[in-house]
C-alpha cells in the first residue's frame, strides 16, 4: 500500500481526475487545484499504452471532456468506515 492505503494504483488507464486544465502554483505541491472552469480537463497517470516514465500520479495531460477511448478512464474508491 501507498502512504494513503490504496494498492495498485499506477498503469492501466490515464486517470479522469476533476481539474480543468491550466497553469496553477507549482510550489502547491499537496493536491495543486487547476482553474475553476476551462475547455479542457485533466487525465493523471500512464496507461498501458504509456511509457514508464508516464505511468506516475504527478503526470498531466488535458483532453477535450467528451473524450472516449481505451486509455483514459477513472478509478472508483470506496472509504472504509470502521
Amino acid at each position: 500500500a501507498n502512504p494513503w492505503g490504496f494498492f495498485d494504483m499506477h498503469g492501466n488507464v490515464e486517470e479522469w481526475v476533476s481539474d480543468w486544465y491550466g497553469n496553477y502554483n507549482i510550489s502547491d505541491l499537496i493536491d495543486p487545484n487547476g482553474p475553476a472552469e476551462g475547455t479542457e480537463k485533466v487525465s493523471r497517470g500512464g496507461s498501458w499504452f504509456t511509457g514508464q516514465i508516464d505511468i506516475r500520479s504527478a503526470a498531466r495531460y488535458q483532453y477535450d471532456d467528451v473524450l472516449k477511448g481505451n486509455q483514459v478512464g477513472f478509478r472508483l474508491a470506496l472509504k472504509k468506515i470502521n
